[in-house]
């Protein structure tokens, strides 16, 4: 009788659970809002280009393509990042595993025998017992916490996609740097040959009495800062062949193919899409999504927490003197453990509240990201509008500085002018080389930054 008055009372029980859970519903996803502009403000008029997974490919060099490959297959920073996101697909699959039949199985055998010397009987024994648990997840707790381990997988994910872009853009932006140095370097030593040149010329116009030693400190002058210029830009190639280097995972001095200037041809175009489609293409925006929708999982989590859990677990076991009997008389033992949470409320009170607060700063962290993607494109736009002024401009300064040296060397050479007045147009015309190389450098920069802040759609396996 007591046996039956205690299952009406685990039945009746299981009824009143199974009735609650039916109104308890795990919050509904939802995307915060956010002020998204109509246009770009600084986008160029009619242009457009299909975006592609291998945009660096646009640039038309095989020498960058085959280091991007190698950075992408090598790079350590990425390694880890793949490391990262199989270890949180591990994690989710732990979580799963706790939403199945839990089995468990313990076998014992011993072995007596008698210690008085006329009784030499020998006893053997087996036992084997046998454990199952089901934990039935009434309230969704269970579900909540492997939606938000599946979702923070795929954040990582998209972790790992950003390590991707910022390791294709860095591997771009050294390897023109190199070039960009290689073309500085061999411009600088032409200036050195040609300053020797004036020098040797002018201490032999002083020893014949045409100059006076003036002229010839200015020659001096104008040569050692010229080679201090070519030493620096030496140390510079070598810090970033050294960088560019490190990113295939390989130690400093690693020879690896390099361009001996900085490419000339047109620029490629970019994919100026509406601005809500970056939400769809940056990894760092679909991962601050995610991690937001894991965080409101998460909340439920610690919401569900507040109810009863149950847990159904069932036994099998035998002990017998020849293991075969074990077939012959199992005993199953049926039982429902119940866990009371409210019992520790003030913990499990301060645990939603910290959920909760976890899940607003989610929310801001996703629109900050938001803000943020717009902010670089903009800025990458605007960028890309006064480097093309630029351009313009200083290919014209150049062009002058050309024509003024040539027009101060003939006077220098007539004698209508002295030499400091050659140095300084020489020098003008060096800065202005090396202008004009800085700002190709810059755009093309630029426009690596305006790929990934466009999105970029750089995926790699893992």
């Amino acid at each position: 009788m007591a046996t039956r008055a205690r299952t009406r009372t685990l039945c009746a029980f299981a009824m009143l659970v199974l009735t609650g859970c039916a109104g308890m519903q795990r919050t509904p996803q939802a995307t915060p809002e956010a002020s998204i502009p109509g246009i770009w403000q600084y986008a160029p008029a009619g242009e457009r280009a299909t975006s592609r997974t291998d945009w660096w490919r646009d640039f038309g060099d095989s020498q960058l393509d085959t280091l991007v490959a190698m950075a992408l297959e090598r790079n350590g920073r990425l390694a880890e990042a793949v490391i990262a996101v199989r270890r949180a697909q591990l994690q989710a699959g732990l979580l799963q595993d706790r939403r199945t039949l839990t089995f468990g199985t313990t076998v014992d055998t011993e072995l007596r025998r008698g210690l008085a010397s006329t009784n030499n009987t020998v006893t053997r024994s087996f036992s084997i017992e046998g454990a199952v648990s089901y934990d039935p997840d009434l309230w969704d707790k269970l579900a909540s916490e492997h939606d938000a381990a599946a979702l923070e997988a795929l954040a990582t994910a998209e972790d790992r996609d950003s390590v991707a872009l910022s390791v294709i853009s860095t591997t771009m932006q050294l390897y023109w740097r190199v070039a960009y140095l290689n073309e500085r370097i061999a411009l600088t030593g032409q200036n050195v040959v040609a300053l020797e040149r004036i020098l040797d010329l002018t201490r032999i116009r002083q020893e014949s009495g045409a100059l006076s030693r003036l002229e010839v400190h200015q020659a001096n002058q104008a040569l050692f800062a010229q080679r201090a210029v070519l030493s620096q830009l030496q140390q510079q190639r070598v810090e970033s062949r050294n960088a560019l280097v490190i990113l295939f995972d390989m130690p400093p001095q690693s020879p690896q193919v390099e361009a001996p200037r900085l490419p000339s041809g047109a620029l490629p175009a970019v994919d100026l899409d509406l601005p809500a489609h970056v939400v769809g293409r940056r990894p760092d925006i679909r991962a601050a999504e995610l991690r937001l929708r894991e965080a409101l999982a998460l909340s439920d989590a610690a919401k569900a927490a507040f109810y009863p859990s149950l847990k159904l677990t069932g036994g099998l076991g035998s002990a017998s003197k020849e293991l075969a009997q074990l077939l012959k008389s199992p005993a199953a033992v049926l039982g429902v453990g119940l866990t009371l949470p409210f019992l520790q409320w003030t913990e499990r009170r301060l645990s939603r509240e910290i959920a909760r607060s976890d899940h607003e700063k989610a929310i801001v962290t996703f629109r900050n990201t938001l803000y943020r993607a717009f902010s670089e494109v903009e800025n990458g736009l605007s960028a890309r509008t006064r480097l093309e002024e630029q351009r313009e401009l200083l290919e014209k300064s150049l062009a002058a500085a050309v024509e003024a040296t040539r027009i101060t060397e003939v006077r220098y050479r007539a004698g209508a002018i002295q030499l400091n007045l050659l140095l300084d147009a020489q020098q003008t015309l060096r800065e202005a080389e090396a202008a004009v190389l800085e700002n190709r450098l810059n755009r093309l920069t630029n426009l690596v930054d305006l790929y990934l802040a466009l999105g970029g759609n750089a995926r790699v396996a893992g």
